[in-house]
């Protein structure tokens, strides 16, 4: 699944080997992120929630949450 995180970055997270992987999406390129572990038996919505917590620092009034894109 896609995600924009607070309007400021773009990431993919796939559940692959009972693991989240995690992926940093620009301009046609995706890089792993090797820093960011989510717990892999966590849900779709759960993980969201997760990187919520994780990255609310990045929150802006014009963009409070994390929207799915894909």
């Amino acid at each position: 699944m896609k995600l924009e995180l607070f309007g400021k970055k773009r990431i993919e997270i796939c559940h692959e080997g009972g693991n989240w992987i995690l992926y940093s999406l620009s301009e046609g390129k995706r890089l792993k992120l090797a820093d960011v572990v989510i717990p892999g038996h966590f849900s779709e919505d759960e993980a969201i929630v997760f990187l919520a917590d994780l990255f609310h620092e990045a929150a802006t009034p014009e963009f409070p949450d994390i929207k799915r894109i894909d």
